[in-house]
Formats: structure tokens, sequence, C-alpha cells
């Protein structure tokens, strides 16, 4: 059981750290839309290289993925809690 208990960790923290990764490089470009008066709607963008990012989408979008990595986080440390409590002591 210890031992299922490990692999389950491992892959835990290995999607953890997936996630947080993805979180980290997530981007929205910008785009300019037209409300419906026909004005261009105010935006905060972020130039990276040749590209505008939309500052509050991207923040949005990486806060998704920073809640995924939460729990999957929190999962980790359930799983370790576990190894823990199933793993024979030196006697």
């Amino acid at each position: 059981m210890n031992q299922l208990f490990i692999v389950l960790t491992t892959v835990s923290g290995v999607v953890t750290a997936i996630l947080w990764s993805v979180s980290a490089n997530a981007k929205i470009p910008h785009q300019n839309q037209e409300n419906l008066s026909g004005l261009t709607n105010f935006s905060i963008t972020e130039k990276q290289g040749r590209e505008r990012i939309d500052f509050i989408a991207t923040v949005n979008k990486q806060a998704e993925w920073n809640k995924k990595a939460a729990f999957a986080s929190a999962v980790t440390a359930v799983l370790q809690i576990l190894v823990a409590c199933t793993t024979d002591s030196p006697k």
C-alpha cells in the first residue's frame, strides 16, 4: 500500500508542476474590440516581443490554472501524509 501512495504522490507532484508551468506561460493576445457605440474598449496591454498581451485576460487565465495547480498540490500533500502514516518505522 505504501508503494502505491509513493507512486501517486510522485504523479500528483508532476501534475502540479505541469499545471503551474502552464499557468506561468499562459498569455492571451490583445484584440481591439469595439463596443456598441463604435469605440474601442479600454484594455491594459503589455508588449512581449512582437505581440501585445491583454493583461487582465491573461491574469484571469493564469488564475484558472493556479486554482487547478493549488488543488493538485493539496492532493500531493495529503498523499505525502499517507506515505508517512503507512511507512514502517525502524525498530
